[in-house]
């Protein structure tokens, strides 16, 4: 390549001074025809010749390897400055910032402070006059949210009755006295069967006409008599039957009347059935009530504000009613499956009270208590309420109210940081435990982390107090 570039040179100057050749152009052209030239100029590399520097090589066609890693050497000597400087760089910057850490450096102590608790049980008084807490009466504002719920349920009898009923029928009286005489008999009167014994009564008065004579022949008079079985039961359900009658027993009348029946009786009976009892009475209240109760809360809930409490225990019920119909039938199949139904209204009020406004009311008999180097942590605070009686319809409660608080002793911060500075960690520790008791521990996190003293600056110096 720098042959070519060579003749190229040689070209153009035989161009320029064809006429005239000087010794210059002669021996560049006579150069480049003796190879035994090049070698001379080789072993003379790097002198002149009448100002121009000729760098010979040899005629040999370059090989593409070692071009290539000749190439090479200047990025090398390159990448390596370029990483050099990065390192002085990186040094500079790192010095830079540890120096700038240890002139800014920080400490951070956690005061671990001890606590003693404080408690009150005071009587306060809840009303819905009351607009605001009144420290001084023990008095916190609440109102009154009311809800009437009305429902009706259907309930099963669980009751066991009986349905009986007694037989009935028509009994033919006969009276066949003899001289012949009318006969009266009560209501009530007893007809014994004959064939198996069974008494039925008469339900209504029973007058028997005297029997007509007929020469020497009595015909006997015959009155019919509605009768019912003196017991329940189809065993009086009897055929035709002929009756005595019990109670002319001892009398001429005894032999002379008598009863027959052409019919049998019927309707008598004995049947198992379900019955609303006293329990399912007072179930059904009972249950229609709670689910009244819990539908009125479940409602005035809804319309709570945010910040108030329900208590279940400040509760006015007015005007519960609960009435049940009559079964349609009270014939069913089994026991247990007679239905009844049941309606109930309720009316609920419910007294609601600001939380917040208990626990202000307790922070501010707490500070009256507290003694004044001492400091309320406020957001251990824990209040509790037992009502006292019942809500009353002008909107009062009384209730008696019970607190709890942790406390802990001031500690002057100022004082502490400017007695701490420039201490190392166990210095710090002994400064504590001789002149702060109300420091149960101190942790300190020095920071960058090779700082062993705390700064010299008390903004630098940054405390947390936990319990």
């Amino acid at each position: 390549m720098r042959n070519d570039h060579m003749k190229k040179v040689i070209d153009i100057m035989s161009q320029e001074g064809k006429e005239e050749e000087g010794p210059m152009e002669k021996w560049v052209r006579d150069w480049h025809k003796k190879p035994s030239l090049v070698k001379e100029l080789k072993r003379k590399k790097g002198e002149r010749s009448e100002g121009i520097k000729v760098r010979v090589m040899k005629e040999k066609k370059p090989q593409p390897d070692k071009m290539e890693k000749h190439r090479e050497k200047e990025p090398a000597n390159f990448s390596f400055n370029i990483v050099l400087a990065i390192a002085i760089a990186a040094v500079v910057i790192i010095g830079g910032g540890v120096l700038w850490s240890t002139l800014n450096a920080k400490l951070f102590l956690t005061l671990r402070m001890k606590q003693e608790p404080l408690e009150l049980h005071e009587e306060v008084e809840l009303n819905v006059t009351q607009t605001e807490v009144d420290v001084a009466k023990r008095i916190a504002p609440a109102k009154f949210i009311e809800e009437v719920q009305e429902k009706t349920q259907t309930f099963k009898a669980t009751g066991v009755a009986f349905e009986d009923k007694k037989a009935e029928g028509t009994i033919k009286v006969y009276n066949n006295s003899n001289p012949p005489s009318a006969l009266t008999l009560v209501v009530g009167t007893r007809f014994l069967s004959s064939g198996g014994g069974k008494v039925f009564k008469a339900t209504e008065k029973i007058v028997l006409p005297a029997p007509v004579k007929q020469g020497s022949k009595v015909v006997a008079s015959v009155t019919e008599v509605k009768v019912a079985a003196q017991e329940v039961g189809e065993d009086y359900n009897i055929g035709p039957s002929k009756f005595s009658i019990p109670g002319l027993s001892g009398t001429r009348f005894y032999y002379t009347a008598w009863g027959e029946s052409e019919e049998a009786m019927t309707g008598g009976s004995r049947k198992e059935v379900a019955k609303i009892s006293n329990v399912d009475s007072e179930n059904a209240r009972t249950n229609l009530y709670s689910a009244l109760k819990d539908s009125a809360l479940s409602a005035i809930k809804q319309e709570i504000s945010d910040g108030y409490v329900l208590d279940g225990r400040a509760l006015i019920e007015d005007d519960f009613s609960f009435t049940c119909s009559e079964p349609s039938s009270t014939t069913v199949t089994s026991v247990g499956e007679l239905a009844f139904t049941c309606q109930g209204k309720l009316s609920l009020k419910a007294l609601v009270y600001k939380a917040d406004d208990l626990k202000a009311l307790a922070l501010d008999l707490f500070n009256e208590r507290k003694a004044a180097s001492r400091n309320l942590r406020e957001d251990s605070l824990q209040v509790s309420i037992v009502p006292k009686g019942a809500v009353t319809q002008s909107g009062r409660l009384v209730i008696s109210l019970g607190a709890g608080i942790k406390t802990y002793e001031a500690l002057n911060q100022d004082v502490f940081l400017n007695q701490i500075l420039g201490k190392d960690k166990e210095q710090i520790n002994q400064l504590v435990a001789d002149n702060f008791p109300q420091v149960e521990r101190v942790e300190a996190k020095f920071w960058p982390f090779w700082i062993r003293r705390a700064p010299s600056d008390a903004q630098r110096v940054k405390t947390r107090l936990t319990f």
